[in-house]
């Protein structure tokens, strides 16, 4: 085996295990269908190359024909998922011109795949490349296919040119994707003059998708640490903060619906800001300097409440402008999505009571952070806190400032609606800390001989994950010490019967030794 079939196929490798992660991703969540068309995207191309490498130094010819005819045929699939997935990330081709695409390249594989005066020995084209020891074998067609073919591929090209352009609108914002595009627009031209005889090297598309994949890759993951992302928008809102129209929700009036006149007592008003409290731990509340705001105001209109839960969703990131256009509004010229944005927002401020609590920076809508205080946020902070007082040996203080974030987690994050994009995973990193929360409140009522709070906080973490040994030990000798030792032998039994109906499995051999322990000491009466 070559160098150059070897890198064909360790190309291939990475793209199945690509595949099975964005399957993964998409799987987890339904909405977000682009995953699932790059994930066949890149199965298309990962067939095509597997095809590719069956032509090359063959000891039969013949054997090469077959697998050029379907390495072709997954060409086609290859491009008609390209712009599945670009039309469906951003909607930049018409329903019908899709439709029509996918269908006229069902047709193409179809002749591809049962024409039979291709891909015959009489056709037979070899393409001898030296200096890398290989010889791929090919076939030369008829006109009119090569001329159908070639269509094929100019699509993937003006897919990649459409692509490109919605960067130049855009300034070039991710250089690494713009340049990933040119890379692989550039093998792509090199491919054709390659496949016409016009250029004398191999193939090397495969290299440039390679790294476009991983630019996508890029592009699609959210590859800012928590930290840079929290400094950005800082940058952000301050820069805002110091442009004039920042200064009187006049001018913010005046750039939603076009008028210029407020009054001065609503002027007055603005100066003392009032502060927006939002609670997305159990149900969706918002209250604004203590008094809160019925939900009939933004529960019962659709585009309200799903703004509402995109802004608390990318709390401190914002959400971009684009993007806000495409969730609410998907497939409306922008020009018309932009004026419904505007109204929408008027709307929101005008319900929240405060007109500077949602703020554009940078082509990004936030929740001003100094205007609005949410619960998962003061979550997180005082878990930090905890965490740094904990690590300086300031015990008592951490222990409070942990039972300070405990009475704030009142529910999961966006119970309301637990399918809603991207607040799976702020759900999960959000129980994740309240159980470590409960896990050291345990350990420090456990040294203190505190068995009442030992009880409670061992409670409440059986209640929040019924399926951790931890907390039934902790709850089992919370018992014992509270002489309720019958009750802790009735409760492990209670324990058994969830753990096998759940996960199928028996209790640790821990547990098994403290209910041991506390059978001996203790006879059951």
């Amino acid at each position: 085996m070559t160098y150059y079939q070897l890198s064909c196929y360790l190309v291939v490798t990475v793209l199945v295990y690509r595949t099975i992660h964005n399957l993964v991703l998409y799987f987890r969540n339904r909405k977000q269908s682009y995953l699932l068309y790059f994930a066949l995207l890149q199965v298309a191309y990962g067939a095509y190359l597997f095809c590719f490498i069956q032509t090359i130094n063959v000891e039969n010819p013949e054997k090469a024909l077959p697998w050029e005819r379907v390495e072709n045929a997954t060409a086609v699939v290859f491009a008609t998922f390209i712009a599945l997935f670009v039309n469906n990330y951003k909607k930049l081709f018409s329903r019908d011109f899709i439709l029509l695409y996918v269908f006229m390249n069902l047709i193409l594989v179809g002749i591809l795949l049962q024409d039979p005066n291709a891909y015959t020995m009489s056709v037979a084209h070899p393409k001898h490349f030296p200096s890398l020891g290989i010889v791929i074998y090919e076939t030369d067609q008829p006109t009119i296919m090569q001329f159908i073919f070639l269509s094929s591929i100019l699509m993937i090209i003006w897919t990649v040119m459409k692509v490109m352009n919605q960067f130049r609108k855009n300034r070039f914002r991710n250089h690494f994707l713009f340049y990933g595009l040119v890379f692989f627009f550039a093998s792509l031209i090199a491919d054709i003059l390659v496949a016409s005889d016009l250029l004398g090297i191999p193939y090397t598309s495969h290299f440039s998708f390679l790294i476009l994949m991983f630019c996508v890759d890029s592009f699609l993951t959210v590859n800012k640490s928590e930290r840079e992302v929290r400094m950005e928008f800082k940058e952000s809102v301050s820069k805002w903060l110091t442009k004039p129209e920042a200064s009187s929700f006049r001018i913010q009036a005046k750039d939603l619906t076009g008028e210029g006149s407020e009054s001065k007592g609503l002027k007055e008003k603005n100066r003392n800001p009032k502060k927006l409290s939002v609670r997305a731990l159990g149900p969706l509340e918002l209250d604004l300097d203590g008094k809160k705001i019925p939900a009939a105001e933004y529960s019962s209109k659709k585009k309200l409440l799903k703004l509402i839960k995109l802004l608390l969703v990318r709390f401190g990131k914002g959400v971009h402008k684009e993007e806000l256009l495409e969730n609410l509004w998907p497939g409306m010229s922008e020009k018309n999505a932009l004026n419904s944005l505007h109204a929408l927002l008027f709307r929101l401020r005008k319900i929240l009571g405060n007109p500077e609590a949602v703020v554009f920076a940078e082509d990004r809508l936030f929740f001003h952070p100094e205007l609005v205080e949410a619960d998962f946020v003061e979550f997180e902070r005082k878990f930090e806190t905890a965490g740094k007082l904990l690590r300086n040996k300031k015990e008592e203080e951490a222990v409070q400032s942990y039972r300070e974030a405990q009475e704030l987690y009142t529910g999961d994050f966006f119970e309301f609606d637990l399918y809603f994009p991207e607040s799976e995973l702020k759900r999960e990193y959000l129980r994740k800390n309240l159980i470590e929360i409960y896990r050291i409140l345990c350990e420090y009522s456990q040294k203190a001989g505190d068995a009442n709070s030992l009880l409670s906080d061992s409670e409440s973490w059986i209640r929040l994950d019924d399926l951790d040994e931890r907390a039934w030990r902790f709850h089992f000798e919370s018992l014992q010490s509270l002489d309720r030792k019958n009750e802790a032998l009735r409760k492990f039994e209670d324990m058994k019967k969830i753990l096998k109906k759940e996960l199928g499995v028996e209790p640790d051999q821990e547990t098994v030794s403290l209910i041991e322990k506390i059978r001996v000491t203790s006879p059951v009466s």
